[in-house]
């Protein structure tokens, strides 16, 4: 279901999951928790996806005769920020001038190709980040009715033993 709200950018389906999950009270607490783990992990999967982005994007470039370390930046949200604008494009176009038009038609290409590729990791991270808010809306308020129902057990059956 998470692979289909990737590929989809449609989170509805999900949320009618969680939605029954949460009507199933407390005891779906491990299955919203498994589902949680299922989404940090495809989380980190993307981030890596964005960091091979930049890096062929960086490969690409120097490949080219291009000094790529002012272009990109160092924080990932900034990165993908940058591949994805038409800024990151301007100042390969500016840092590629010198070279023959046939390079400075690869340099457009590969920006363009890792502008794409950023957008598409940043879009599918959009979703998982939905997807995680509302699996952490409801865990909490879950594990909180399950401590309580657990207190109010507890209370309980103290109170029979000491009657």
């Amino acid at each position: 279901l998470i692979g289909h709200c990737l590929e989809h950018g449609d989170t509805r389906p999900f949320q009618e999951l969680v939605e029954q999950l949460v009507l199933a009270g407390a005891a779906s607490l491990p299955v919203l928790r498994e589902i949680r783990q299922e989404i940090q992990s495809q989380q980190s999967t993307l981030r890596q996806e964005g960091l091979a982005v930049r890096h062929n994007l960086r490969q690409a470039l120097t490949g080219l005769g291009l000094n790529v370390a002012h272009l990109l930046g160092r924080d990932f949200p900034d990165m993908l920020w940058e591949v994805r604008s038409q800024r990151l494009k301007q100042r390969a176009r500016e840092a590629a001038r010198n070279l023959p038009v046939e390079d400075q038609r690869l340099v457009d290409q590969v920006c363009s190709e890792a502008g794409d590729r950023a957008v598409n990791v940043a879009d599918r991270l959009g979703v998982l980040g939905h997807l995680e808010a509302a699996v952490d809306d409801w865990l909490g308020s879950l594990a909180y009715q399950a401590a309580r129902t657990d207190d109010g057990a507890s209370h309980g059956a103290n109170a029979t033993r000491k009657h």
